[in-house]
């Protein structure tokens, strides 16, 4: 039987890799990555996740990296964000290449995020003319604001690592030593007793709400 969601432990960090060639059942990866979730969540041990994806070079840009989104229903996918969101221990997402869609959304979800100062960053959907009902336009304003959160949802345009960490969509940029680094950062947060940072927890600024729909 094939896998496509590999675990791994480096002391008290779980890494979830997820391993997403072309021909993999979307449905398939994403049940896989629920039971990953939940083992996480039962072990009492695990006291910090690491969340990443393997490059699929032939993919290039025309498909999410490491977790494809299309062929699952939008309730399935929000399972998915909503365990990730609501694990006990920190979740580090580590991001490099294009990250869009359905991965930047899964990154979102997570309480942490390092990058490859190389990554970009995009929300495609509205240039693809399909919704965004993966959690993107709820985590977004939350991490970014308002103002970034709607150019980015609106524009579709990609930004580098640099400035989605300006907009603090990324927490870490390195220049190489990913991996590295994110057992590092990983290894601090149980180190320092740092809690899961959750989006859904930050609040809106609704001045700028009012600012940006006052004449509606």
């Amino acid at each position: 039987m094939t896998y496509f969601v590999h675990l791994s432990r480096d002391g008290a960090v779980l890494v979830i890799e997820i391993d997403n060639p072309p021909a993999a059942s979307a449905q398939t990866v994403c049940q896989e990555l629920i039971e990953g979730l939940l083992a996480a969540r039962a072990d009492a041990t695990i006291e910090a996740v690491i969340l990443c994806a393997t490059n699929h070079p032939c993919e290039a840009d025309a498909e999410i990296t490491g977790l494809d989104l299309e062929g699952i229903s939008h309730s399935d996918s929000n399972d998915i964000f909503d365990t990730i969101e609501g694990l006990a221990r920190p979740v580090v997402a580590v991001l490099h290449g294009t990250v869009l869609g359905g991965r930047l959304e899964l990154a979102l979800s997570a309480h942490y995020r390092i990058a490859v100062a190389s990554a970009t960053f995009r929300l495609p959907d509205v240039k693809l003319d399909i919704s965004q009902g993966t959690g993107g336009t709820q985590h977004l304003p939350r991490i970014a604001g308002i103002r970034d959160a709607l150019d980015r949802t609106t524009g579709g345009t990609p930004i580098s690592a640099c400035k989605a960490q300006e907009l603090g969509i990324v927490d870490v940029v390195v220049e190489d030593g990913l991996r590295e680094a994110a057992f590092k950062l990983a290894h601090e947060l149980i180190a320092n007793g740092t809690p899961p940072r959750r989006a859904r927890n930050l609040s809106l600024d609704r001045s700028v709400i009012r600012a940006n729909f006052s004449n509606n």
